[in-house]
């Protein structure tokens, strides 16, 4: 491992028309040791044309930039591949369509791990959302983040909440540190992220430190594939059950986290994830659908079958007979 190099890793799928922004801003950095991966998952259109393209341009700056092709398996197995071959002491993993709007943005993350104590594993900034064609602002996150203290960023990644945002445009991990808790293997699976299986394990044994400043920009796609959309209720299901199967796996892997609160996390989890799905479902009226979780949700218990008929009948139009007509048909 080299001890100021950065290794960059992005997987890419159809992204050759917005591509070249992300490898734009990576060569205008200040910071002179990088080296960049682009995992390429089976594009159809002319992504190896265009990392090919910057090739010599990473070059002429003293970076390193590889172009790696491989079938379609998705992001977690691009990932998961790509580390094997990183060389540096910082990683960062980049979504395709994504870009730094600061030319500072790795010397900024670079100088605050340095000034930190060794128990911070992982430091990100805060990032804005753009149009997809205007790349006007739309929202920022990031810049109110609490200051948190020991491992409060655990539970917040890992239940979705207090405005964590997962781009991990925004993201710097040590690499030793990921290795030591991960073994730099990830849970894979085709409809699969990335995110869970790099954060959570850093974030249950080391500290993480958010700068407060705009450095990156996020693209707010309809048609994003780390984004991708699940239109249909087969879809949406199929989406809950990734998340769940990525969840669980990343929690199982954390070394040294007591079995106690795996278990507790775990059923947190999917407690959260069938409720969740529920109310998804139970708004696009699916009865066969429906039949099947609420099946599941008894398993879970009086009080979350309690908290649907209080949400149907006071959030959903015509709640009571919304309830009355599902009691029915579930009873039947």
């Amino acid at each position: 491992m080299k001890d100021k190099l950065v290794s960059i890793i992005t997987p890419c799928y159809n992204t050759g028309a917005i591509l070249h922004r992300l490898l734009d801003s990576v060569l205008m950095q200040d910071y002179p040791y990088v080296e960049m991966f682009c995992i390429d998952d089976g594009s159809k259109d002319n992504t190896r044309y265009v990392v090919e393209s910057y090739i010599s341009k990473f070059g002429e700056k003293g970076y390193n930039l590889s172009y790696i092709y491989q079938e379609n398996a998705g992001q977690s197995y691009a990932i998961n591949r790509a580390l094997k071959l990183v060389t540096g002491k910082y990683l960062l993993w980049p979504d395709s369509d994504d870009y730094y709007n600061s030319s500072a943005f790795i010397s900024k993350l670079v100088t605050k791990f340095e000034e930190l104590p060794q128990d911070y594993g992982l430091v990100r900034s805060a990032l804005q959302f753009v149009d997809e064609d205007t790349l006007e602002t739309l929202s920022t996150s990031g810049l109110d983040a609490p200051d948190y203290k020991d491992f409060e960023l655990f539970e917040d990644c890992l239940f979705s909440r207090n405005g964590f945002y997962f781009p991990p445009i925004a993201y710097m991990v040590r690499i030793d540190y990921l290795k030591e808790v991960t073994g730099l293997e990830i849970f894979c699976a085709k409809n699969t992220g990335q995110n869970w299986q790099i954060m959570l394990p850093i974030l249950a044994r080391y500290k993480s430190y958010t700068i407060k400043e705009i450095l990156c920009n996020v693209l707010a796609r309809s048609n994003s594939h780390s984004r991708g959309q699940y239109g249909d209720i087969d879809g949406i299901i199929k989406r809950y059950h990734s998340y769940e199967d990525t969840l669980v796996s990343a929690i199982n892997s954390i070394n040294g986290l007591e079995s106690r609160k795996k278990e507790f996390y775990i059923s947190e989890i999917r407690n959260l994830l069938v409720t969740d799905l529920f109310n998804v479902i139970l708004v696009r009226k699916s009865s066969e659908h429906i039949r099947r979780l609420y099946k599941r949700l008894c398993d879970l218990g009086n009080a979350k079958i309690t908290h649907h008929i209080i949400y149907i009948i006071t959030f959903i139009p015509y709640g009571l007979t919304v309830y009355l007509k599902l009691h029915k048909l579930l009873t039947n």
